[in-house]
């Protein structure tokens, strides 16, 4: 199959931060600081990122999911603007939200650390296992266990294949919560990353996840994710019944649009976008640029003497 430089954000979503006078971004750059003009066509993709070989039958089973909401991507952030939502916009609006949450880079590092995480807990066990079948090599074993020389060894296409296959079951989760539509008539603009889907910093363990996107410049979304309604089936929803969650809406002020920004900037991986040079957005950057999306993970002590483990997903600056 030849290589393919995959957009893992759509220029279809990109487009609305445009600039109408030349047709191009404005990107700044977490890394090293920098900031520069840009195309769609040339920002946040990968190689061969729709491209999964643990998907035997069918390698690019995420970009046909993609192909399922990206058409309608336009034409739904024009319905928001005008008006109530059907159900087949909504669903729509959530399949594509869906994909910007669970499958960008930054995500999947995530992904692959929580797996990382979770499987150091079992090399006691696993190794074990291995001393009790091969008992002369007990004395090696606990010993590179002991010098923590055995580690997990994660398989990168394995986690994305993961999160591809829980598309489904992340759209129907952001389909069924009431939604915020935020309008924006400041003179501030929102601003987008490569990592749109944006949780909020300071989250305590157990609290409800919140999660905002930019649609455009004018234009975002807020969900409280309600666990009391997450259905344990992920087949699709009706779309000829009503509407499912409350969708209202709300104004922002300047003050609400700046915060949104700083935390858009917090989560964004490596590159931040705009339509055009603002100094507003070089200083978010600029202070920002050691925050990053990630996922801590704690250990409760049990009443049988062990512990259970957890993870939560928090915004927080590198260490």
């Amino acid at each position: 199959m030849p290589m393919a430089n995959d957009h893992f954000v759509a220029q279809t979503y990109l487009k609305h931060w445009n600039d109408p006078k030349t047709e191009m971004l404005y990107g700044y750059s977490k890394a090293v600081d920098k900031e520069f003009p840009c195309r769609t066509k040339d920002v946040c993709r990968e190689w061969n990122w729709d491209v999964n070989p643990r998907f035997k039958d069918n390698p690019g089973l995420l970009a046909d999911f993609r192909k399922m909401f990206e058409p309608h991507w336009k034409p739904t952030v024009g319905a928001i603007r005008s008006g109530p939502l059907s159900s087949h916009e909504k669903f729509a609006l959530a399949g594509y939200w869906a994909q910007l949450t669970t499958c960008t880079p930054a995500w999947h590092r995530n992904a692959i650390e929580l797996y990382e995480k979770q499987l150091v807990d079992f090399i006691p066990l696993v190794a074990k296992h291995v001393a009790d079948k091969f008992p002369e090599h007990r004395e090696y074993i606990a010993k590179a266990v002991a010098e923590g020389r055995i580690k997990p060894n994660v398989d990168g296409d394995y986690v994305k294949g993961i999160l591809t296959a829980h598309l489904t079951e992340a759209t129907i989760v952001l389909y069924e919560q009431d939604w915020i539509v935020i309008k924006n008539q400041t003179e501030v603009p929102f601003i987008t990353s490569d990592n749109p889907s944006c949780v909020f910093p300071h989250r305590p363990m157990g609290a409800p996840l919140i999660r905002f996107l930019p649609l455009a410049p004018d234009l975002a979304i807020l969900a409280v994710i309600d666990r009391r309604k997450l259905r344990n089936e992920s087949t699709p929803p009706d779309l000829s019944k009503p509407t499912p969650g409350i969708i209202r809406r709300a104004f922002a002020t300047r003050k609400r649009v700046a915060k949104f920004n700083r935390i858009i900037a917090m989560n964004a991986d490596e590159l931040i976008l705009c339509s055009k040079k603002d100094h507003h957005v070089r200083r978010w950057v600029h202070n920002h640029r050691k925050f990053s999306v990630a996922v801590d993970h704690v250990k409760i002590p049990s009443p049988d003497g062990g512990h259970i483990s957890g993870s939560t997903l928090v915004v927080r600056q590198k260490t």
